[in-house]
């Protein structure tokens, strides 16, 4: 009898786990299943350019903000590297910034010209990391930021350019200033010269 009941003890011992196992799974499995979702909402929804590339920069996955930043499908895009979509004077840094990142350096803040498939450009700031051999990335459109640096600073060097002229014309009053007034004494006195030598008798002695 006690043996029976000491089984039957293990038994309800053994099948209280079980079911704290199993509803442990189901909460596992559901908590797995909620934050699949909630990145591949991430993913879809994101205005931010995200991309998973392998170590020579080969589109392996691309967010649907590709399409609509740039216009480019995802089936023109997997399978190919950025370089054809890259500015030319862009392309051999962008290589450059590829190999540091396959060699386990992070990409903070990388700028690079991008072409939309109507032919225009938009400048995109990257962020990178590479894992398990493949590159995740994620692209900022700042074309408008860099539009406005570029505008800053245009303004920047018209202003130190009025700057100098504003200073170069105050210079030129100055020195005309000072150089008008012995003129003026002069000119004065030569008229006064050509006075006296008109007279009928020229005061010589006056001249002197």
């Amino acid at each position: 009898v006690e043996l029976l009941t000491r089984a039957a003890a293990v038994a309800i011992e053994r099948s209280r786990a079980e079911a704290a196992l199993r509803k442990l799974n189901e909460t596992l499995e559901q908590r797995v299943q909620a934050e699949t979702r909630e990145r591949l909402q991430i993913w879809n929804v994101s205005q931010d350019l995200l991309v998973v590339t392998d170590l020579d920069g080969k589109f392996l996955n691309v967010n649907p903000a590709w399409t609509a930043v740039l216009g480019w499908s995802e089936a023109e895009l997997l399978g190919k590297t950025s370089q054809w979509l890259l500015h030319p004077d862009d392309r051999a840094k962008t290589r450059a910034e590829t190999e540091h990142l396959a060699a386990g350096k992070i990409t903070q803040r990388f700028v690079t010209r991008v072409q939309r498939k109507d032919g225009s450009y938009r400048w995109l700031s990257w962020k990178a990391v590479q894992d398990h051999a493949r590159i995740y990335a994620m692209g900022r459109d700042v074309t408008e930021l860099k539009d406005a640096e570029d505008k800053l600073r245009d303004a920047r060097v018209e202003l130190a350019q009025v700057g100098r002229r504003s200073t170069l014309a105050a210079m030129s009053g100055a020195i005309a200033h000072e150089i008008r007034q012995p003129l003026g004494a002069i000119v004065t006195n030569a008229n006064a010269a050509l006075r006296w030598l008109n007279r009928p008798a020229p005061d010589f002695e006056a001249l002197a």
